[in-house]
């Protein structure tokens, strides 16, 4: 309201001596990011003509307590911020824009979220009510503290206030910048570790042991679905390379499958000395105590750092610098920048022109989003904790990964079918049984909640749960507020097998309407006509109703006409050249920046998942085929590299799957 802003302009002017009602837009002194300062300078320059005369009537027509310009030629506007600017003029101009305290409010209702975007993209800064708490911090002003606590844009949490400005800003005045990510593992391991407290088994995440020798074998074998970070198609093509043995190892397969490393030609030098094949070298033996952790090959910003400074004698400052720079907004003029500087100073140094160009080449690839050491070992605890509940509690672990959807690389029926795989049975969505959640029913045994229904809503579900027991569905129907179609997906999915002899006989009865008598005794309901499902429409209603099935799995009922195709569990016994066919659901699909054009497949079968390649020309022939048919039958030549197998792609077709969907 414009009460709170002119309070939060008042503390502004109180912290920093400008006068009440001052609008201040201006780079600020103390921001040394070169970068940045040079992109609004050019934005400005390279706006039309008009614009530019217009910002400049904008600042020579308003009184100089309204606007304050700290420098020439630092005003500038990004953007959509150049037709703000125009607009602003414009209403000036007409006299419909006051220099008093009301111009805060009319320039807000002028900029709109413009604010907002301009603050984030440059070191442009609009001064706005949402501004006004963090500015009042940095004052120490106890009462403009308060007042700008209750005039700021609230977030939804009590006491929280959201502010908008760029986090370099932030960091440049001197105000502490934490970066706090929210992660769905986090919530799945934290639901995980209550519910087995509740089911008195349990664990803790800061008390786990780090050497478990069976959470190590499922991750050499890649049987990683579900875990966090190293469930990806590439990180289990590394995982069987790599043989993670200890912690560390998880901490380096998390650093080195990222665009960074690959880009920076880092993994197959890794893996390869690794696995004894080429020997550890270093850049320089300087370099030796930095690097030997990782085997000669720099995989973590840290260590980057420590590159510069030993041979580039680099201080503290431009240490930092150079990290700034390959964290900064992956700006490659800014990489560019830097990397002159270091070349410059290894030159100066006598360092070799070879040793000089691995060692940009490792730096630069950073600005590819590489990994500090620090992130790699928080990521790689949760990545080590999901792999050791997936073993230890395999349970209680496939119920929350249900209960947190979506997130992660694969679908529930990929979830729901690993869990089979090991060994966990799901039992079915039941209107007498199942919660909201998916909860465990016994060790080996979770069932199902209403969350996994398609079009259900969740108060509808929590109503039928607490008015439980039914004596009948017909009691269901008159006791809940379950709409019509909520009824019938439940029924189609096998939900009121409950109450009627099977599906059918429940849809049947869902479409009779309630009748009482006078005495207000039901009628009994009709017998139903209709004859059960097949188990392929069962499994059709499944995937209808749910997006998965706990029946058996589509390729299974397609096995028969497919004599040739190798299931996915016979693939690491097929020989390295050999021209195989493979089938199955197709589960993903990635065309990575970084692979140049070639398309990898992922297609489960009712045994596991297969893995192939396509080459960019056989994918523009086929486009449609790959991207919009749900199964596929793929012919090619088998690439076994280390019990890793990739089915090189000759030859793609539908395959022919009749009502079923995947």
């Amino acid at each position: 309201d414009g009460e709170a802003i002119e309070r939060a302009f008042r503390n502004f002017a109180h912290a920093n001596e400008y006068e009440p009602g001052t609008l201040v837009l201006r780079i600020p002194d103390s921001i040394k990011n070169v970068a940045k300062r040079e992109l609004v300078e050019k934005s400005f320059n390279t706006a039309s003509a008009l614009t530019q005369k217009r910002m400049q009537d904008l600042v020579a027509g308003l009184p100089a307590a309204s606007l304050v310009v700290p420098g020439a030629g630092e005003v500038g506007m990004l953007l959509g911020g150049t037709l703000a600017a125009s607009h602003i003029a414009e209403r000036w101009r007409m006299g419909t824009l006051r220099a008093d305290g009301a111009l805060v409010s009319d320039l807000l209702a002028v900029l709109g979220t413009v604010g907002s975007i301009a603050c984030r993209m440059s070191e442009l800064m609009i001064v706005r009510a949402d501004d006004a708490y963090a500015v009042a911090m940095r004052s120490g002003n106890e009462a403009a503290i308060e007042n700008a606590r209750k005039g700021g844009n609230r977030a939804t949490m009590p006491g929280r206030v959201v502010v908008q400005w760029d986090k370099e800003d932030c960091e440049d005045l001197g105000i502490v910048k934490v970066d706090l990510l929210g992660l769905g593992m986090m919530a799945v391991m934290q639901d995980t570790f209550t519910l087995c407290r509740e089911r008195g088994r349990p664990l803790d995440l800061a008390h786990l042991p780090k050497d478990d020798a069976a959470t190590f074998e499922l991750m050499q074998k890649a049987d990683t679905i579900g875990v966090f970070q190293i469930e990806s198609r590439a990180q289990m093509a590394t995982l069987p390379r790599m043989k993670p043995k200890e912690f560390y190892d998880v901490v380096i397969e998390v650093a080195i499958i990222r665009p960074g490393p690959i880009q920076g030609d880092m993994v197959h030098p890794y893996l390869a000395r690794r696995a004894g094949k080429e020997p550890v070298t270093y850049f320089d033996e300087r370099l030796k105590p930095v690097l030997e952790r990782t085997l000669g090959v720099p995989l973590f910003q840290e260590q980057m750092l420590k590159i510069a400074m030993i041979m580039a004698d680099f201080s503290g400052a431009e240490a930092e610098e150079l990290r700034r720079a390959i964290s900064f907004h992956r700006s490659p003029e800014r990489m560019e920048k830097v990397s002159q500087k270091l070349r410059a100073a290894m030159e100066r140094n006598g360092v070799a022109p070879e040793v000089i160009l691995k060692i940009i080449q490792a730096i630069s690839s950073f600005a590819l989003y590489g990994f500090p050491e620090s992130h790699a070992i928080s990521f790689a605890i949760l990545a080590y904790g999901s792999a050791y509940l997936k073993v230890h509690r395999a349970a209680e672990f496939y119920a929350c990964l249900l209960n947190n959807q979506p997130m992660g690389f694969y679908a529930p029926a990929t979830i729901v079918k690993d869990a089979h795989r090991h060994g966990i049975r799901m039992r079915p969505v039941c209107a007498a049984t199942s919660k909201w959640r998916c909860v465990v029913e016994a060790d080996e045994v979770v069932r199902l909640g209403f969350c996994v229904v398609n079009g259900l809503r969740e108060e509808h579900a929590e109503e039928l749960v607490r008015q439980r027991p039914f004596h009948s569905l017909a009691d269901l129907k008159r006791r809940t507020s379950l709409t019509k179609e909520e009824l019938r997906t439940l029924a189609e999915l096998g939900a009121f097998n409950c109450f009627a002899e099977h599906r059918r006989a429940a849809l049947w009865e869902v479409e009779e309407t309630l009748h009482d008598d006078l005495r207000g005794s039901a009628q009994p309901p009709q017998h139903s006509p209709l004859p059960p499902m097949t188990l392929q429409e069962r499994v059709q209603a499944d995937y209808a109703g749910m997006s998965l099935t706990t029946g058996p799995h589509p390729m299974k009922l397609l096995r028969a006409q497919l004599p040739h195709a190798w299931c996915a569990n016979e693939l690491v016994q097929a020989r390295h050249g050999a021209t195989v066919q493979i089938a199955g659901n197709v589960i993903c699909r990635q065309r990575p920046g970084t692979a140049k054009g070639f398309v990898f497949i992922s297609l489960e079968d009712e045994t596991g998942v297969s893995n192939a390649i396509v080459t960019p020309d056989l994918f523009e022939r086929i486009r449609l085929v790959i991207t919009e048919e749900p199964f596929l039958v793929i012919e090619g030549e088998v690439q076994n590299t280390d019990n890793v197998v990739l089915i090189k792609a000759r030859k793609i077709v539908p395959l022919t799957h009749e009502r079923l969907t995947g």
